[in-house]
């Protein structure tokens, strides 16, 4: 594990967490409890894809750091 930025909060479980704010995330749009299940673990597919699991790549406005999909046309 990398250490993390000096503001950030502490975490024992930081991928379990990706999993929770997604799962979170979707049942507040309204997804049934399942499917929002299903797409926090895809979220956490995703923090892998974009970040290759460091989890201090950067943001979004990141200059310097980018993941695999902030350079691909949608």
């Amino acid at each position: 594990m990398e250490a993390p930025p000096v503001n950030a909060q502490n975490s024992a479980t930081p991928f379990k967490d990706v999993v929770d704010l997604g799962i979170a995330n979707c049942a507040r749009q309204g997804l049934e409890p399942t499917d929002a299940e299903a797409a926090g673990r895809i979220s956490l597919g995703l923090f892998f894809a974009e970040t290759h699991g460091n989890q201090n790549a950067g943001n979004a406005r990141s200059n310097t750091v980018q993941g695999q999909f902030t350079n691909r046309a949608i």
